[in-house]
């Protein structure tokens, strides 16, 4: 007897998603740890860069960044970006101190911290609101159960079914979707509190440490205020957890190399 999915296409798709993402910030991907792992994006296609090394004729280790998209053996089609190595410290490097300046500015990061919050307590009283949609989705699954063990149990006919599952279907999917925007307004609320109770502490550390943090060290307090850092041919764009502007200029871009010019357009934009 054919029973419907229980689980829709979108809810699968957001899984997968999120599986893939875990996935790529995971410290299995790599031998070594890179402070941009699974965080930096080629510009030109998309796709991630991950960390390789040569070795010189003279013995020297060269450590780079790879477009994922430009390693051939990966696709049957070939390579699909021309996007060249870049030696990991040309972005590193720049990524890094950008953070350090961020921290280094803690009323503009706790003046948003303070505004998020205040719009998330004016529109969810969350853990109530959170608790009663949970009810409501249980009730709602087991009526969805209910309806195929009717059926299964030949309670009701194939056209009952067909009748009314639609509708129980409807509401599960609304109450999920619901439940899963409360969730993301939690998370990003602990997260923001949890960013002002470290702060000052993170200030002080890295002060007197910033120097001999170890890679996983940075790369946990990369990942806190830094969402995706996009690679180009001139330049780089970091995309913050909470938005900053810098020096009142609309756009911006971080340099690879600071003897070069940012690409038209780009200058200034930290976001």
């Amino acid at each position: 007897i054919p029973v419907p999915a229980l689980v829709s296409e979108e809810q699968h798709a957001l899984a997968q998603e999120l599986l893939e993402r875990n996935s790529r910030l995971s410290p299995r991907n790599t031998r070594k740890p890179s402070l941009l792992q699974g965080i930096l994006v080629c510009r030109a296609c998309g796709h991630s860069y991950h960390r390789s090394s040569t070795r010189s004729k003279t013995g020297n280790v060269h450590h780079y960044y790879r477009c994922s998209g430009a390693d051939g053996f990966r696709r049957p089609q070939g390579r699909v970006c021309a996007a060249r190595p870049v030696r990991i410290d040309e972005v590193d490097e720049p990524v890094w101190a950008q953070v350090l300046a961020l921290l280094e500015n803690p009323e503009l990061i706790k003046a948003e911290i303070d505004l998020r919050l205040q719009a998330l307590r004016a529109e969810h009283p969350a853990t109530r609101r959170r608790d009663g949609l949970q009810r409501d989705l249980t009730r709602a699954q087991n009526a969805l159960r209910r309806l195929i063990d009717g059926y299964q149990e030949q309670l009701i006919t194939l056209e009952e079914l067909r009748a009314r599952m639609p509708e129980l279907r409807r509401r599960e999917a609304t109450l999920r979707a619901e439940l899963d925007a409360l969730d993301t307004q939690l998370h990003d609320a602990e997260t923001y509190l949890k960013l002002t109770e470290t702060l000052d502490a993170f200030r002080a550390r890295l002060s007197a440490n910033a120097e001999n943090l170890t890679v996983d060290q940075r790369q946990e307090i990369v990942r806190l205020v830094v969402r995706e850092v996009i690679l180009g041919d001139d330049d780089i764009t970091i995309r913050h957890s909470i938005p900053v502007p810098t020096n009142g200029q609309p756009g911006g871009s971080l340099l690879r190399s600071q003897s070069q010019g940012p690409a038209p357009g780009d200058q200034g934009r930290v976001r």
